[in-house]
């Protein structure tokens, strides 16, 4: 039995046409009534014209006036479905069309419809509703716009994660690997299913996960980090790595983001640099001579042995970096600094000229100088190289005969 509520409300639609109205106004964009029996006669509502732009008073109550505004693929469809429904009433007749306004803009309508039979079951009629759901389409086509950006985004991403030269891993806020690339893959000969899903210390013995977690503590988020650590393959081989890493929020959780390059040929080369490096240095501490260079600012970058001993130092590390004005022969450094210019901006060397300046020990030394023009790979004058040779005895020797 039906409510008493529904049965008023529906006597009160049949008595009252002003109820009738409000509501269809307010739940859609006009109906429509046609005439099966006459097929070329449709009643429309004024509303279906009003969205569509034209005058509803000039337009004729013609089926044929809405098929001629209509898109022609959504009028075969519209077609398709009415000779469905005609034949099964349980089939909806109810599609999104297109109509071109007045001023040649597309208006996109839903139609719905319910064809009304005669007491013989002869379909006679049939009454619909039309509603404006063109700003629903507008907004569905930006949607689908914006997806399709954003799968051509990802795919981009994961095309250049992929083809990257280094690992990639992607770590959530609780030490977890939740993605990774196809580098590190090959660098740590495992598989991807064996490495997501792993703590990070599965990787990286040197950051457990509390530590790791603590070291980012303090950084901000989307700061770039660079540090130094080693990664462990299956083999359990170390790879000395270089991490650039940056810590990031995605909808409220913390994640981390590590590319990590094998720098095992680079710590090679460093290795062999600095044997070259020692190798040199024993050389030019062998040689009796002060062997000593500095930059265009007169600021020494090395010297041998010799030089430490005489400047009153203990290593080379004391001396690199300082100025004459520090050293033993300060008083002189005017006239040092003055020799490095000339020989700087001159581009030519100044030969065996002699230096007397006072030792750590208060005694006078004479030094027959050398410098010449210290120059980079590309020619440039970055500097000045000297050698010092003490003649003191000899300059004694000279003056006794």
């Amino acid at each position: 039995m039906a409510h008493y509520l529904k049965t008023e409300f529906y006597n009160l639609i049949k008595q009252d046409e002003q109820i009738f109205e409000f509501i269809r106004e307010g739940s859609f964009d006009g109906l429509w009534y046609w005439d099966l029996e006459n097929p070329e006669n449709e009643w429309m509502d004024n509303r279906f014209w009003e969205i569509l732009g034209y005058d509803p008073a000039k337009m004729p109550h013609k089926a044929s006036a809405w098929q001629n505004i209509i898109n022609q693929d959504d009028l075969k469809v519209a077609l398709e479905n009415f000779h469905k429904h005609l034949a099964d009433s349980q089939h909806p007749y109810d599609q999104h069309m297109r109509y071109q306004h007045k001023n040649g803009s597309t208006v996109w309508v839903r139609c719905r419809g319910i064809v009304i039979r005669d007491d013989n079951g002869k379909a006679t009629r049939m009454v619909g509703t039309h509603q404006d759901i063109t700003n629903l389409k507008n907004t569905e086509d930006q949607l689908r716009r914006e997806h399709e950006k954003l799968k051509k985004s990802e795919t981009r991403y994961k095309q250049l994660v992929e083809t990257a030269v280094d690992a990639i891993y992607l770590i959530d806020e609780k030490g977890v690997v939740v993605d990774t690339n196809h580098q590190a893959t090959l660098m740590l000969e495992k598989s991807k299913t064996e490495i997501i899903g792993q703590t990070v210390e599965v990787i990286d013995p040197n950051f457990p996960v509390d530590a790791f977690l603590e070291y980012w503590k303090p950084f901000p988020y989307n700061t770039q980090r660079t540090f130094i650590t080693t990664h462990i393959d299956r083999s359990g081989k170390t790879i000395p790595i270089e991490i650039n890493g940056k810590k990031y929020m995605i909808d409220g959780e913390t994640y981390y983001y590590g590319i990590a390059r094998d720098i095992s040929e680079r710590k090679k080369s460093e290795k062999e640099l600095k044997k070259q490096r020692d190798f040199l240095q024993k050389v030019i501490d062998s040689v009796p001579a002060r062997i000593f260079w500095k930059d265009r600012n007169s600021v020494y970058l090395g010297c041998n042995t010799s030089f430490v001993n005489d400047c009153g130092k203990d290593t080379p590390d004391q001396v690199i970096g300082q100025t004459d004005n520090v050293m033993v022969w300060k008083e002189d450094a005017k006239e040092y600094r003055a020799d490095d210019k000339m020989v700087m901006e001159n581009g030519a060397p100044k030969l065996k000229y002699e230096e007397h300046f006072i030792d750590k020990n208060g005694d006078e030394v004479v030094w027959r100088t050398s410098k010449v023009p210290l120059k980079n790979d590309n020619g440039e004058i970055i500097g000045v190289l000297a050698t010092s040779e003490n003649i003191t005895e000899e300059k004694k020797a000279v003056a006794e005969l």
